[in-house]
C-alpha cells in the first residue's frame, strides 16, 4: 500500500476477510436531513452487500457533536439540541437495525460513540492527532 502515489484516491472493492470496524461519521448540520437514520440503514445494508466478504465487520456511529460549539449559541443549548438529535438518531438506528436483522447479523458489533468520547477510546490520541497534523501541513489538497 505504501507504493500509492500520492493524493490518489482508490475505491476499495472487498473489505479483507478477518475482523474489522466501519466508522461513520454523523455531522450534526446533517442529522436531520442527509443522513437520517433509514439513509444510514440504506447505505449499510448497500455496503455490507458489495463490499464485506465475511460477516466480521463492525460498525461505530461517531457523533460529531463536540466540532459544532464554537458558535454564538450558548453551550448549553447546543448540548440540549445535540443531546436530544442523537439520542433520537440512535434509537431509530436500532429499531431499522432490528427490522434488518436477518441481513444484518452482527448487530452486537454496532457501536455509537460521541466525538468526546474519542479521546478516551483511542489508544494514542495525542500521537494520532500529532500525525495527522503532520500530513495537514505537507499535503495542500487535505488543507483544502
Amino acid at each position: 500500500m505504501n507504493n500509492l502515489p500520492k493524493n490518489e484516491f482508490f475505491g476499495i472493492n472487498k473489505f479483507p476477510k478477518g475482523w474489522g470496524i466501519v466508522v461513520m461519521p454523523i455531522s450534526m448540520s446533517r442529522i436531520a436531513t442527509g443522513q437520517l437514520a433509514d439513509r444510514c440503514v440504506e447505505w449499510i445494508l448497500d455496503f455490507g452487500v458489495r463490499k464485506v466478504t465475511e460477516p466480521k465487520i463492525g460498525l461505530n456511529f461517531l457523533y460529531t457533536d463536540f466540532l459544532y460549539l464554537l458558535t454564538e449559541e450558548r453551550a448549553s443549548t447546543l448540548k440540549e439540541l445535540f443531546m436530544i438529535e442523537v439520542i433520537k438518531h440512535k434509537n431509530s438506528l436500532q429499531k431499522l437495525l432490528q427490522k434488518n436483522k436477518q441481513n444484518l447479523q452482527i448487530q452486537h458489533a454496532f457501536t455509537y460513540q460521541n466525538w468526546n468520547e474519542l479521546y478516551i477510546s483511542t489508544r494514542d490520541f495525542d500521537g494520532d492527532l500529532r500525525e495527522l497534523r503532520r500530513l495537514y501541513k505537507q499535503d495542500e489538497l487535505l488543507q483544502k
